[in-house]
């Protein structure tokens, strides 16, 4: 099924906010959407931390650093559906 909501959450290095992050997207009562966390080249635990958590509307992207906050973001829109 093709989700009606994309959530895009692009991240570096916060490995310790985004477990806090996508608690909140997920506890929403409106649960139609799909979430894509785009990882644009942490060096922390990011991507154990997005990968512990046993939802299967959660995607995750890892990209070199882009040094822009536009290319992870377009990232996700390219990868929703």
């Amino acid at each position: 099924m093709i989700p009606t909501v994309s959530v895009i959450i692009p991240t570096h290095n916060r490995d310790w906010l985004i477990q806090k992050t996508l608690s909140y997207v997920l506890s929403q009562t409106y649960n139609d959407f799909e979430i894509i966390v785009v990882d644009n080249g942490s060096t922390d635990t990011t991507k154990s931390v997005v990968e512990s958590i046993p939802d299967e509307r959660i995607s995750y992207i890892y990209q070199s650093d882009s040094g822009s906050p536009a290319k992870p973001r377009n990232s996700g829109i390219v990868t929703a559906k």
